[in-house]
């Protein structure tokens, strides 16, 4: 394989030393686990290239490259597809994004179990994580955070900074599952306390926000949910001094004042998740994934805009969220109008590897088309330009050129060497030596129709010839192009 098809080794798992995260590894479908050992003999044995399918596209951050696995959920199909083909994503897009990434043992056997954003379990909701993040808190402080004042030790701290970095995360890609959350909506489900009954309680006890496709897009839109997370995944409020407090502080609020999305909270938990939340993000951490720590994702497909073909990833042209002066009271920017994409299908077109690969084939099938059947002075010219034959050519306004250093120069004027032509629109054999191919460019075709066809010999090419109409090269010891 390494001679024959030597592309093909080098992508392959043998033609280079690589590396898999050991996550990648666990959660491949062709490994299995059995008497607490992982068997990856389907990976290695295999021919080294199969192993990924780079036909499909990771459903956060629209690469092909990598190890995906599909949404566990039976029957689940990506938005917008016609194939019907499940949401497919990477194991650490997909951590990072705030998606369901869990296993657990049962019977013996591991289960792995990964779920896309319509799918996930209400715990993996990003209300839900808003929720158990404040019961922490209300352990320390109270269930009203009354206590709040009270001395904190240094391990409490670092378990409410860590659940800003986590809930932080989810947020840094908000710019890619907001759309999902307009059309869908979330699987939140309400906390019920011990000795509580669900079925006597009203919605408002439940704390149940109703919303529709139309209300949470209204709402997505008036707290920047897309830009927001943008601008955190590029660390955009590092940019200027004070934006990491007061604009970061403004734009946090006004997500937070989304009940759709985070639930009807009180004054008191909103300051809460503003401080803590904006701590988490001027730490810097490594795990928040923004700035330099961000995962690459790709520029095109659903990564960028369906009007205007900008990144979603990027604030671009759009103003940075929470920098606008507010008035007492208000939360939301006004006057601002930026692209998005809610509740419009996501297209499969630009990033699909099939269309890709049979558009890659169309443009090399045609750059290898049929030559003119009239070989006019332009066309003359050109093919002069591109020809190689392992020496190197003169200007075409010079009126000699030189096969070699050594040999004498061709008179261009000359009769061309005698060919035979059975038709002049079809294939024409040419003793591909140097002083023939000199005399060849320099001829016309009228030059071929006064020769006399008895007169002509068949050169034998059974090495090099080339075929004008099918554009097919044949060579063997050296290169013409």
């Amino acid at each position: 394989q390494k001679k024959k098809k030597k592309k093909l080794y080098n992508k392959s798992l043998f033609g280079k030393q690589i590396w898999s995260h050991s996550v990648c590894g666990m959660w491949h479908p062709l490994c299995t686990f059995e008497d607490d050992k992982f068997d990856c003999t389907a990976v290695v044995m295999a021919n080294g290239v199969k192993h990924i399918n780079v036909a499909h596209t990771c459903a956060i951050c629209c690469a092909h490259e990598g190890v995906k696995v599909a949404c566990s959920t039976e029957n689940c199909k990506a938005w917008g597809d016609d194939r019907k083909h499940p949401y497919r994503f990477h194991l650490t897009c997909a951590r990072q994004a705030g998606l369901e990434v869990s296993d657990c043992e049962h019977n013996q056997t591991i289960n792995f179990k990964k779920s896309c954003f319509n799918h996930v379990g209400s715990e993996h909701v990003l209300r839900a994580k808003l929720e158990d993040f404040i019961e922490l808190e209300r352990i320390r402080g109270g269930i009203d955070l009354k206590k709040i004042c009270k001395p904190m030790t240094l391990n409490h701290a670092a378990k409410l900074l860590n659940w800003s970095v986590y809930i932080l995360q989810c947020l840094g890609w908000a710019w890619r599952w907001a759309e999902w959350w307009v059309q869908n909506g979330d699987n939140w489900e309400p906390l019920i306390e011990a000795g509580q009954n669900e079925h006597e309680m009203t919605d408002e006890e439940l704390r149940i926000v109703k919303s529709t496709k139309e209300s949470r897009c209204a709402d997505a839109r008036r707290c920047r949910l897309s830009a927001f997370g943008a601008a955190l995944r590029n660390r955009d409020y590092d940019k200027e001094p004070g934006d990491d407090r007061v604009a970061l502080d403004r734009a946090l609020r006004a997500f937070l004042h989304i009940p759709s999305l985070v639930g009807p909270l009180k004054q008191y938990e909103i300051d809460f998740f503003a401080e803590w939340l904006a701590r988490g993000y001027r730490s810097k951490h490594k795990l928040l994934g923004f700035g330099k720590d961000k995962i690459t994702v790709a520029n095109y497909g659903r990564c960028l805009h369906l009007d205007d073909k900008s990144p979603k990833y990027e604030l671009g042209s759009r103003p940075l969220p929470g920098k606008q002066e507010l008035k007492p009271g208000q939360y939301f920017e006004t006057g601002i109008q930026e692209v998005d994409d809610f509740l419009k299908p996501e297209t499969f077109e630009g990033d699909d590897y099939k269309s890709f690969i049979k558009t890659k084939k169309e443009r090399k099938r045609k750059k290898s088309s049929s030559p003119p059947n009239e070989w006019t002075e332009e066309t003359i010219a050109t093919i002069r330009s591109t020809s190689n034959i392992g020496t190197r050519r003169r200007p075409v306004e010079q009126e000699a050129i030189f096969s070699s250093a050594d040999e004498e120069p061709v008179d261009q004027t000359t009769t061309p060497p005698p060919v035979k032509v059975k038709d002049k629109s079809v294939k024409i054999k040419v003793n591909m030596s140097t002083k023939n191919i000199s005399s060849v460019l320099s001829s016309s075709p009228s030059d071929f129709d006064n020769e006399d066809a008895s007169d002509s010999q068949d050169l034998d090419s059974s090495d090099d010839f080339v075929n004008p109409k099918k554009g097919k090269k044949r060579r063997k010891n050296r290169r013409y192009s």
